[in-house]
């Protein structure tokens, strides 16, 4: 796979834009670019993975930061 069609893809899916009408203007503009079954198949198997990934391991230092505490945590809240 071309690296090029993998960097196009996760720049469209973590810059939150549509992937059809962003491939849409590509092709309209005369710029040669990957189709959108293949933009949802890097979705599917890489972009999606490594995010959820990162969340896991932002999630994981999160609670081990937490643990590691001295005071501990109180949480508090108002009945909301």
């Amino acid at each position: 796979m071309p690296t090029c069609n993998l960097l196009l893809s996760g720049a469209i899916h973590f810059s939150g834009c549509l992937a059809t009408q962003t491939l849409r203007m590509m092709t309209l503009f005369g710029l040669q670019c990957i189709s959108a079954s293949t933009f949802f198949r890097h979705q599917r198997r890489y972009t999606i993975p490594v995010i959820i990934q990162a969340w896991q391991n932002e999630q994981a230092k999160n609670f081990s930061d937490l643990k590691a505490m001295d005071g501990g945590l109180v949480v508090a809240g108002d009945c909301r």
